[in-house]
């Protein structure tokens, strides 16, 4: 049996799209990685897509070394926490090696059905100077407004 660096990887569900105001079945992966990442009011740090879902690495504001791993399944339209036995929270730096040791694409490279529609970064309509909407950077920054 392999060894991993960070002990037993866990995979729990936590919610559904259907959970976050203002994201329906016709949002854009960004639409929903932003929402997600408004309602954990953290930051996305690092983000790897796959053909069905996206691979998210979030940290608190101000906290490199606070980083939590998540993924959405884009054909259950779920997120789902990664926790680790041996280590609670991670950085940036630590993004590859956790996905490569892991594997965790094989999470999100999952075929669809033919019948379903999934929320594809490459599905996207092109921007109007041609950018594909994917050419964004791995770190989604959401300002929130804080009321008085």
């Amino acid at each position: 049996m392999p060894t991993t660096p960070f002990g037993k990887m866990s995979i729990e569900p936590i919610f559904g799209i259907d959970t976050i105001k203002g994201i329906g079945a016709r949002s854009s992966i960004w639409q929903i990685l932003e929402a997600f990442v408004t309602q954990t009011e953290g930051l996305a740090s690092r983000v790897s897509f796959g053909p069905t879902g996206a691979i998210i690495l979030t940290t608190i504001p101000g906290d490199p070394n606070s980083g939590a791993f998540y993924l959405y399944d884009g054909n259950t339209s779920t997120f789902f926490s990664l926790t680790f036995d041996n280590q609670e929270s991670f950085n940036a730096s630590w993004f590859d090696l956790v996905v490569c040791a892991y594997d965790l694409h094989m999470f999100v490279d999952i075929p669809v059905a033919v019948d379903e529609k999934p929320l594809l970064p490459h599905n996207r309509r092109r921007h109007h100077r041609g950018q594909h909407a994917n050419n964004r950077p791995n770190e989604i920054h959401v300002q929130r407004t804080l009321a008085a």
